[in-house]
């Protein structure tokens, strides 16, 4: 090959290569131990050149040089942030020691900062307070832009201030209101004076718990010794940033790497009086006043909570759609939806486009008026006190530098193109949360991505954000029922959960049903987990039916778990049945397990049966186990029978066993009889083992019967 090319003496030479270059090695082709030290930085995910100086006609001159500078006459010669670090020996002893993460992850001293995170928003906060944790010095970077309406808010980005916190504070305003209304149906006389809900009470509160968690993440970061800079962020080069505060002073600091977090904002279409006349979801939480009528132009699920809570709250509201519901989910679930908004009270404008905005009367609310184009060419006219747009967001990567150090974007759409360490473009600059194109928006996914970046750069691990099939939670209810004579018809749903690499969790309930003379009729769940290296987790239900004179219907799930490294768990119910003054039939199941590297974990239970007047019927499983690579375990039940004024049968089974080296566990049960004169059916399942690392988990369920002269038909499950 030809000679290295040396501009001005060799010895400059060398040291311009050593320089601009993180790790420097100066290597042979056919050296055992620069291959070793090579493969040493592969496996830890570390970036390095490698000049192979026997490929160059100048070996002799560039050994000279590299004596005249080290000393050292042999390679591999090994260079980490322009400082020496000498051969084989010396790299793997800082690797044994220790400390050779740490070498390669210390800056130069020419920089203030090992990194500057640019947005204060969940993930922004999380890669700062981590790298902060790991013994780095970062500054963090927050500054928010007024909206058009002039609203602005502190530390904590979006869903802190503007999403997802306040939006369920107005919905809980929203639902005790209706609580209020069902508590009356028992017992509670509040006279006659209607309700009247104070708009500026809720605000006030709602803000000030807010500012409390503002002046949270102050005091996180301050303890973590993270330097907070209230002040817009550009980037200069790519080690160099400048600040501007909302007072117009520029600072301009260093540092060694960036992370880009600066999250999205309410997009807004190009029509007249747009900014002027609307707001978004950026303005309705800290609202001085109270909307009054108001129209939610958009049908993404930012518009459609906006406009139920509202609607809950006893404003006259509408929704405005352009063309379908939720585009992006089931659509099949978005229409039952629109329909159970319709049917209490929401209108919605469908197939409409607004044109302009124009005030006709300020104040607090004002009066505007809002021009739609339909679909075949018709002008809609309706006057309004607040138009709210939620028709999309967009990213914050215009203006904060990323043209002058070469930053590649997706033309189309802004967002910041990464590979999957988050890396940019450009070496030492990365980017995290709804910026990065590709990848889900979401908080818990801005957060881990942050977490698992900063243990990237500064404490040595491999681990990657899982992008597919990840920390995906979705609340999917359709209610639709016709109501003759009902006392109370409840859905109530809590979810809390706390996800790290999860892979999807899904809360889906279909619920249909045509009752008549029905009591009560409560679907409830509460969903709490904290899942760690989760591949999927799906609560799936479908609960279909006609009930004519029942007196209780209850479907109950508790699940709590926490499950590490498991690959899928399933919770999938499907009860469809008609029943007829029935008396008691109730599916009972209690799961509990932490799974150690189980392949296949399967429990089916299929129960059909059609009882009249049955004395008592029991099917009671206790199944404990702890399992370590099981091979195949099956425990298989099939009873059928015709019982004619029976008094009790049962059949009992209790399994307890510990398993070496078994693939996979079934429990299957067929049960399927005819009943006379039967009191009460019960099939009855606890489930407890212990298992870690389990591939596969599923739990399926399918309860079809015919039941008559019964009163309580129960669903009752707990998996823990």
């Amino acid at each position: 090959m030809p000679p290295l090319t040396v501009n001005g003496d060799m010895k400059s030479t060398l040291q311009d290569y050593i320089s601009k270059n993180k790790v420097m090695i100066f290597s042979k082709t056919t050296c055992p131990f620069c291959q070793k030290v090579k493969d040493l930085f592969k496996t830890l995910n570390v970036e390095y050149t490698a000049l192979e100086i026997d490929k160059l006609d100048n070996m002799s001159a560039i050994q000279a040089g590299l004596f005249e500078l080290t000393g050292q006459k042999t390679v591999p010669n090994v260079f980490i942030n322009g400082n020496h670090i000498g051969g084989c020996d010396s790299v793997l002893k800082l690797h044994s020691d220790n400390r050779l993460m740490v070498t390669v992850s210390t800056p130069s001293t020419a920089y203030e900062y090992d990194l500057v995170v640019i947005g204060g928003g969940s993930g922004g906060l999380a890669a700062a307070k981590e790298a902060a944790q790991l013994g780095k010095k970062v500054a963090l970077l927050d500054f928010v832009k007024p909206s058009p309406q002039g609203t602005a808010w502190g530390l904590g980005g979006t869903c802190v201030n503007v999403g997802c916190i306040p939006k369920k504070l107005m919905h809980r305003a929203s639902v005790l209101g209706e609580e209020h209304e069902d508590s009356k149906k028992f017992g509670w006389d509040y006279g006659e004076t209607k309700p009247n809900h104070k708009w500026d009470v809720m605000r006030d509160g709602i803000q000030d718990y807010i500012g409390s968690l503002n002046w949270g993440y102050r005091v996180q970061l301050r303890e973590k010794d993270v330097t907070y800079i209230n002040g817009y962020g550009e980037i200069l080069t790519p080690h160099k940033i400048k600040s501007t505060n909302k007072r117009g002073k520029v600072q301009e600091i260093t540092t060694e790497t960036i992370v880009i977090a600066t999250g999205e904002r309410p997009r807004y279409p190009d029509i007249p009086g747009v900014k002027e006349y609307s707001i978004t979801s950026d303005d309705l939480f800290s609202l001085p006043y109270c909307p009054g009528k108001t129209l939610c132009v958009g049908a993404s699920y930012v518009s459609l909570e906006c406009a139920g809570f509202l609607h809950g709250l006893g404003l006259d509201t509408t929704v405005m759609v352009r063309s379908i519901l939720l585009r992006g989910f089931d659509q099949q679930m978005a229409e039952k939806i629109g329909i159970f908004m319709e049917k209490g009270g929401m209108k919605f404008v469908w197939n409409a486009v607004p044109q302009k905005i124009e005030r006709l009367e300020e104040g607090t609310p004002g009066r505007y008026r809002v021009t739609a184009l339909g679909r075949e060419g018709q002008e809609i006219v309706e006057e309004y006190n607040t138009i709210l747009y939620a028709i999309g967001r967009d990213p914050c990567t215009s203006g904060i530098g990323l043209e002058n150090v070469g930053v590649k974007v997706n033309p189309k759409n802004g967002r910041v193109i990464c590979d999957d360490r988050e890396q940019t473009s450009v070496p030492n600059i990365y980017a995290i949360g709804d910026i990065v194109d590709g990848k889900l928006q979401l908080t818990p996914v801005a957060i881990q991505a942050g977490k698992l970046l900063a243990r990237r750069l500064y404490a040595g691990s491999k681990l990657l954000c899982d992008y597919v099939n990840v920390a995906t939670t979705v609340l999917y209810i359709s209610f639709q029922c016709d109501y003759v004579n009902v006392a109370t018809t409840v859905l109530c749903i809590s979810f809390q959960c706390d996800y790290v690499n999860v892979a999807t969790t899904v809360l889906y309930i279909s619920f249909q049903c045509d009752y008549v003379n029905v009591a009560t009729t409560v679907v409830y769940i509460s969903f709490q987990c904290d899942y760690v290296n989760v591949a999927t987790t799906v609560l799936y239900i479908s609960f279909q039916c006609d009930y004519v004179n029942v007196a209780t219907t209850v479907l109950y799930i508790s699940f709590q778990c926490d499950y590490v490294n498991v690959a899928t768990t399933v919770l999938c119910i499907s009860f469809q049945c008609d029943y007829v003054n029935v008396a008691t039939t109730v599916l009972y199941i209690s799961f509990q397990c932490d799974y150690v590297n189980v392949a296949t974990t399967v429990f089916y239970i299929s129960f059909q049966c059609d009882y009249v007047n049955v004395a008592t019927t029991v099917l009671y499983i206790s199944f404990q186990c702890d399992y370590v690579n099981v091979a195949t375990t099956v425990l298989y039940i099939s009873f059928q029978c015709d019982y004619v004024n029976v008094a009790t049968t049962v059949l009992y089974i209790s399994f307890q066993c510990d398993y070496v080296n078994v693939a996979t566990t079934v429990l299957c049960i067929s049960f399927q009889c005819d009943y006379v004169n039967v009191a009460t059916t019960v099939l009855y399942i606890s489930f407890q083992c212990d298992y870690v690392n389990v591939a596969t988990t599923v739990f399926y369920i399918s309860f079809q019967c015919d039941c008559e002269r019964s009163y309580n038909s129960v669903l009752y499950i707990v998996s823990v």
